[in-house]
């Protein structure tokens, strides 16, 4: 799903385009914290970002899982930005150096008349960030199930491996 390239550059036009709320994002660094409050809407100049939760592991021992890559031409921090707590629930972090704009919640809607509210406005991107995050957990569950079927295969070669190294060991024995 991609929202049409008019609306696409009409809200970069309205919303993202004031040279002071423009910056550089250095490779490691995050721009949103997990459970801390979120007033603002990035989007991706250059570079890439990821998002991560907090998950255990099967030992249950904390990870962090990815629950959102994205690059150039992408919006971030959707989730929290239009929620009514704002509250961010995902460390996001530059994955490589970036440049991002942004806005503030407090943005007044540009034509509202016309179009309508922010969230109004805003609405394909929201729908565009919820597809998104629902491809790339999908991906990541079928990268995971696929490890685990290589894993069991891998234990059941190495089960079969010991069983004939046995087998072979006690005819050898009854041969001598």
């Amino acid at each position: 799903m991609r929202m049409s390239q008019e609306l696409h550059d009409r809200l970069l036009n309205d919303y993202f385009s004031d040279p002071a709320k423009r910056r550089t994002v250095a490779k490691g660094e995050s721009i949103i914290q997990p459970d801390t409050y979120n007033d603002k809407l990035y989007y991706i100049r250059k570079g890439f970002f990821a998002g991560t939760i907090l998950g255990e592991d099967e030992l249950g021992d904390e990870l962090p899982l990815e629950v959102l890559r994205s690059g150039q031409d992408s919006f971030i921090g959707v989730a929290s930005f239009f929620s009514e707590s704002g509250r961010s629930v995902m460390n996001v972090r530059a994955v490589t150096n970036a440049e991002v704009s942004w806005m503030e919640r407090d943005t007044p809607p540009v034509g509202r008349e016309r179009f309508g509210s922010i969230r109004e406005q805003f609405m394909p991107v929201i729908l565009e960030e919820l597809v998104n995050r629902q491809v790339n957990l999908s991906r990541t569950t079928q990268e995971r199930e696929y490890a685990m079927r290589r894993l069991h295969l891998s234990e059941n070669l190495s089960t079969l491996g010991r069983l004939s190294a046995g087998i072979a060991h006690e005819l050898n024995n009854a041969v001598g």
